[in-house]
């Protein structure tokens, strides 16, 4: 319906640096899904506006307003709890996370990835799984905490090759890699 049209617009303007344009179009999703009572919906909305509200311009590195992110995100993991949907739970966690780090709470936001991580993880979702991964390294290396982050990619790699899981041992690594990268190892 109409709020996926304007979130489809919203990606776009977003991929061509359009955040404002992008952020309004996120915004004319919510209340569109706010009129028709669509929870599912309005939780995509509200999910896509907070990616929105953590983005910025090349233009303007300080138009991100992760306040306001946290602020739809929390309302999208209430309504994505609400109609059941968890791999939309886990995603908005992941936004929370983010939105935690760049307010300089980088634990918090590691809390909230790492509870993502065992939503994709119990879904057998490899990308949300990477993802989550790599939002851990980035809350944690974000609060000067990478010896955690590389601690908990260790831990993470070890408990995948004892499952026999090639492929999370595998997105794993590649997490490490990036602590190591930080670290300047």
């Amino acid at each position: 319906g109409a709020a996926a049209l304007f979130l489809a617009g919203a990606e776009a303007s977003k991929a061509l640096g359009e955040v404002a344009t992008a952020r309004a179009a996120a915004a004319k999703a919510v209340d569109f899904s706010r009129k028709l009572g669509d929870k599912a919906a309005l939780a995509r909305s509200l999910t896509s506006l907070a990616e929105m509200h953590l983005a910025s311009s090349p233009a303007e590195a300080s138009d991100a307003d992760p306040r306001e992110a946290l602020r739809a995100a929390y309302e999208a993991l209430s309504a994505f709890r609400e109609v059941g949907a968890q791999e939309g739970e886990a995603s908005v966690l992941l936004v929370i996370a983010d939105a935690r780090a760049k307010l300089g709470y980088g634990s918090e936001g590691a809390t909230a990835a790492t509870e993502a991580l065992a939503i994709f993880r119990a879904l057998g979702q490899l990308r949300g799984l990477e993802r989550s991964l790599a939002t851990i390294v980035r809350a944690y290396v974000s609060s000067f905490q990478a010896q955690r982050a590389l601690d908990i990619m260790q831990q993470e790699r070890s408990m995948a090759r004892d499952r026999g899981d090639t492929a999370s041992e595998l997105a794993a690594a590649r997490a490490l890699k990036d602590v190591y990268v930080v670290m300047g190892r």
